[in-house]
């Protein structure tokens, strides 16, 4: 196996996450950006799953290093400031949570 094929095998997910990253960006572009209305919408089609699934996507965050300040003024901004500021402490303390435990598990399971 030649160095680049094993570059690239073992930072496929990251190139992958890159790609969908770059194509989703050149759509929002072609098709003008997102407005407040259509998050408005988007949240109020999730129901009460919303919240839920915001906080699965501020875990997911974390993993992958995002700044969490964006999370909590997106939650704010979303939900409003009572919502907001549960759900962003809610994803806060779990986005610090998830990865300790999985970092704590990886460690254990190398230990033995």
């Amino acid at each position: 196996m030649s160095a680049v094929t094993a570059w690239i095998a073992r930072r496929w997910p990251l190139l992958a996450l890159l790609s969908l990253f770059a194509a989703g960006a050149t759509w929002l572009a072609v098709r003008g950006g997102i407005t407040p209305a259509e998050i408005s919408a988007s949240l109020q089609a999730l129901g009460p799953w919303a919240p839920v699934l915001f906080v699965l996507a501020f875990v997911a965050g974390a993993l992958v290093a995002l700044p969490g300040m964006a999370f909590v003024i997106a939650a704010r901004l979303a939900f409003g400031p009572e919502l907001g500021f549960a759900v962003a402490y809610v994803g806060g303390l779990c986005a610090v949570t998830v990865p300790f435990m999985l970092a704590r598990r990886v460690r254990t399971a190398s230990d033995t």
